[in-house]
């Protein structure tokens, strides 16, 4: 079946984005490992063990641990052909092979720094690739503007609606 077509955040809403897609500045965490100068996905800042939700619906393609990278991660193959997938998982709760529906809790957040299973982290955070065919660093599509109730185009309705003078902005 297709899917929804309409993607749903992975975090709760409210979680600010630590680092983007594209380009960017280099860092080093505690073990000197550094971080990649163009970033494949997108870094949201939460809490260690938050339920993580899958973007649409799909399968558990595969599960992976990439110790000097994305550390534990889950990649989602979804009906429309394009994949996600979750790092510095500090829980994997759906494995390969399970069907996910959009919204399903399918792991819980990690990547404290030196923590098992964090990979290369400076802190707790939710890295996010989407595209075609997503493995670790290989993210093609800035998943930012993709959000149903979230991105640029949110933030252009408030931004319309606050000049119009009607609802909040």
């Amino acid at each position: 079946s297709a899917a929804t077509g309409q993607l749903i955040s992975p975090v709760p809403s409210g979680a600010r984005i630590t680092s983007h897609f594209g380009p960017r500045k280099v860092t080093y965490n505690s073990k000197g490992l550094p971080s990649s100068s163009f970033h494949r996905g997108t870094d949201y800042g939460i809490v260690e063990n938050t339920p993580l939700r899958a973007v649409d619906k799909g399968r558990i393609l595969r599960q992976g641990l990439d110790p000097k990278g994305y550390g534990n991660y889950l990649v989602v193959q979804h009906p429309n052909n394009k994949q996600s997938l979750y790092a510095h998982l500090n829980k994997i709760i759906m494995g390969p092979g399970k069907t996910v529906n959009a919204g399903d809790v399918i792991a819980l957040s990690g990547g404290r720094d030196g923590a098992p299973g964090s990979g290369n982290s400076n802190a707790p955070h939710l890295h996010f690739e989407y595209g075609s065919s997503v493995s670790p660093g290989n993210g093609q599509i800035n998943s930012e503007k993709l959000f149903k109730g979230g991105g640029w185009l949110s933030s252009l309705y408030s931004n319309i609606k606050g000049f119009l003078g009607f609802g909040p902005s």
